[in-house]
């Protein structure tokens, strides 16, 4: 009989590139889960041969029917399209929690499930003893503490935690701008990249896979292993300097006021930047935890050969 691997998801970049890895591995029958079966991305889902449901996250009952018969399923939730919404952060966070425990619960309640894959982030609020609260990382991580509530479910669960994006400086509050009376890129923030090393997954799409296809064939990356998935660790002010020569210009960050960010990038900014404070603050410590150890990748045993480099997956980048 074929396994059934669903997705949430699955027209999203962390979507797309579990199901790229689930055709790569082999063996699974695919199903993929969205609220727009209709949209184009889910019609060429179809046209793959992907089983394309109509699920929702906010809703526990359809999120049952969508994982009956799963073996594998991998979870995920958006915060940013919940606050691009709501416009509160909280509100945001606090909806986020509930999509994520109704997916736990709904993966619970599948009697055939093997694997549970919960999309994770470091908790801020846990590790600054509350002082310092990233939503769209502690509203993940509440979930993960809610999942390891549950001992059956906690024993078929991997948390795999997905490094920075390339994409994420095409967003308007970290992506750099020519100045054309300076001939370089500039960025104008509240934090000091040169003091932040960030797990960089690059290119989402791409190096992801390797990522996943490493987890399916590890039954020991179960029973709550906190897998990074990373390229590497890098410095955020290099990614800028890197970005700008590829497109054969310096690159110059302008540290300024909160006050100043924030009424330059409204509502978003002040949301971006506390990521970027909390990983300044935490240094090394930030994707790390003494509770629950990382897995690291040189640990996954990953292959390599398809992995997009950092330099071109910035070289690629529209901005």
């Amino acid at each position: 009989m074929t396994k059934i691997a669903t997705v949430v998801g699955a027209t999203g970049n962390q979507g797309a590139a579990v199901i790229d890895a689930l055709k790569k591995h082999g063996g699974y029958k695919i199903r993929g889960l969205t609220r727009r079966p209709e949209s184009d991305a889910a019609v060429a889902l179809k046209k793959q041969g992907v089983e394309v449901v109509r699920a929702d996250v906010n809703d526990y009952a359809s999120l049952v029917s969508a994982f009956a018969g799963s073996h594998f399923i991998f979870g995920v939730t958006d915060f940013f399209e919940l606050f691009a919404t709501s416009k509160d952060a909280d509100k945001a966070m606090d909806t986020e929690i509930q999509q994520g425990k109704n997916l736990a619960n709904a993966a619970e309640a599948t009697p055939t499930l093997e694997h549970y894959v919960w999309s994770n982030l470091p908790g801020a609020l846990v590790k600054i003893g509350g002082k310092m609260k990233v939503p769209h990382y502690d509203s993940k991580d509440i979930v993960a503490q809610y999942i390891r509530t549950k001992n059956d479910l906690l024993s078929k669960t991997t948390f795999m935690l997905i490094g920075w994006y390339s994409l994420n400086f095409t967003f308007p509050y970290f992506r750099p701008t020519l100045l054309e009376s300076a001939g370089k890129y500039v960025l104008v923030g509240n934090f000091d990249p040169s003091k932040i090393n960030y797990p960089t997954i690059g290119d989402i799409r791409k190096n992801l896979v390797p990522f996943v296809e490493a987890i399916l064939d590890k039954p020991e990356m179960k029973k709550g292993a906190m897998v990074v998935a990373s390229i590497g660790t890098f410095n955020v002010l290099d990614m800028l300097r890197k970005l700008a020569r590829a497109r054969g210009k310096e690159f110059e960050f302008i540290e300024t006021s909160s006050e100043t960010y924030y009424r330059l990038y409204p509502l978003w900014a002040e949301k971006g930047s506390l990521m970027m404070q909390y990983m300044q603050a935490l240094g090394d410590q930030a994707w790390t935890d003494a509770k629950y150890p990382m897995v690291l990748p040189d640990e996954l045993g990953i292959d390599t050969s398809s992995i997009v480099s950092l330099d071109d997956s910035l070289d690629a980048l529209e901005i």
